[in-house]
């Protein structure tokens, strides 16, 4: 907890709940599923609330308790506070964003307008998100997320810019970012890769929109995983010895398979080694079946692929 965060809980925090023993307190299940207990501040400010608590749920307005905390006010004078938009995004989310709102409010010492940009659909406890981020690439990967899209994939792609010392304009959007990234990654990916080829090229696309591209030498697999932030980079001497097979894959789903021909398994896996979908995974394993069809057909009428 910072100083500013405290200096802000305590003037909200000063007329605890008169006769009520921190024993006999039991706080909600969303206080306590966020993990602020261990917050006395914030504990101090739900017991002081509790009125205008237990007439928000009476009222079935629940989901607004956070925020109730955070003023120690009712709904009506929070709205007329915050305004009309504010309030919009307030009223329209639920118990676990708003909550997540306002530990970066206290915990984070976000102002509230840096702390409404918190996506109303992630499953992310903040709390967990500061202690993984710094403020403001956090902010910047919640200014990126897209409804269904995943705060923490948006995060480590902020993250993994700035660990190859670059430098995020805020002015960007997501695509932006993302472009940057990977021209970054890919330069970097490319020191001492050698370029010379395994393989010949081979390109597949399926009925479902997919496109699969055989990965046939080091710097193709060092451009896929520094693009990808995964290992396929290490793969390297196996794919050139026969036993590994890596195609990268575009379309529905950004994502890599790879195939190992000695033990015939095979490994699809999207950004920062996310699990893929199972259409994406079953456009994979129908490409390694084409591929290797394909190789056989040109083996036996005396060509090959390699």
């Amino acid at each position: 907890m910072t100083a500013n965060s405290n200096a802000f809980i305590s003037d909200h925090s000063k007329a605890l709940l008169p006769g009520l023993e921190m024993a006999e307190f039991k706080p909600p299940k969303w206080f306590v599923r966020h993990g602020l207990l261990k917050y006395k501040p914030i504990v101090s400010m739900l017991q002081s609330s509790w009125r205008h608590l237990a007439q928000a749920e009476a009222d079935g307005l629940t989901h607004l308790a956070p925020f109730i905390v955070l003023f120690n006010k009712p709904p009506a004078e929070i709205k007329a506070i915050v305004g009309g938009h504010v309030w919009q995004q307030i009223r329209t989310a639920n118990v676990h964003t708003n909550c997540n709102r306002m530990v970066l409010r206290l915990v984070g010492s976000w102002s509230l307008d840096e702390a409404m940009e918190w996506p109303a659909h992630e499953r992310h406890h903040a709390r967990k998100m500061l202690e993984f981020g710094r403020k403001f690439t956090l902010l910047i990967a919640c200014r990126h997320t897209r409804p269904g899209e995943d705060l923490m994939e948006n995060l480590i792609v902020a993250k993994d810019f700035q660990r190859m010392n670059g430098i995020i304009d805020p002015t960007w959007g997501r695509k932006r970012l993302k472009r940057e990234h990977d021209a970054l990654a890919t330069a970097k990916a490319l020191e001492g890769a050698d370029p010379t080829p395994w393989a010949k090229a081979w390109f597949y696309d399926d009925m479902n929109g997919y496109s699969f591209s055989l990965l046939k030498s080091e710097s193709e697999l060092a451009i896929e995983s520094a693009t990808q932030r995964h290992c396929v980079r290490s793969y390297a001497k196996a794919c050139k010895a026969g036993s590994e097979t890596v195609f990268s894959i575009m379309g529905p789903e950004r994502a890599t398979v790879s195939y190992n021909t000695r033990h015939m398994q095979a490994q699809v896996k999207g950004y920062g080694n996310r699990k893929v979908s199972r259409e994406t995974r079953q456009a994979a394993l129908n490409c390694i079946t084409r591929y290797f069809t394909d190789l056989d057909d040109r083996e036996a009428a005396g060509h090959g692929l390699d």
